[in-house]
């Protein structure tokens, strides 16, 4: 099952714990989609005041990481880079 991003910095979220990116769909040429294929992430979140581990799968990183709970990990900024460079390679 594939899942569709329209957000690059979910998308780097994602890369970042590990998922794997499909392709990038350039249909609409002012909103690229980034297509994962489902997996179930290991991933660091916030809540209470407590940082925790928990095994998540696509949907609940993605809730994590809108609710602002979700611990980013090092390679976050690498994982952007490697987006954004493959957003422009397009181009």
């Amino acid at each position: 099952m594939n899942c569709c991003i329209n957000d690059m910095y979910l998308a780097a979220a994602i890369l970042s714990y590990g998922g794997k990116m499909g392709m990038i769909d350039r249909t609409d040429k002012k909103r690229q989609k980034f297509v994962f294929n489902a997996n179930k992430f290991t991933v660091w979140y916030l809540e209470s005041g407590k940082i925790d581990k928990t095994e998540v799968d696509l949907d609940q990183l993605t809730a994590l990481y809108l609710s602002k709970q979700l611990m980013l990990p090092c390679t976050y900024i690498e994982a952007l880079r490697n987006i954004k460079s493959a957003i422009h390679q397009l181009d």
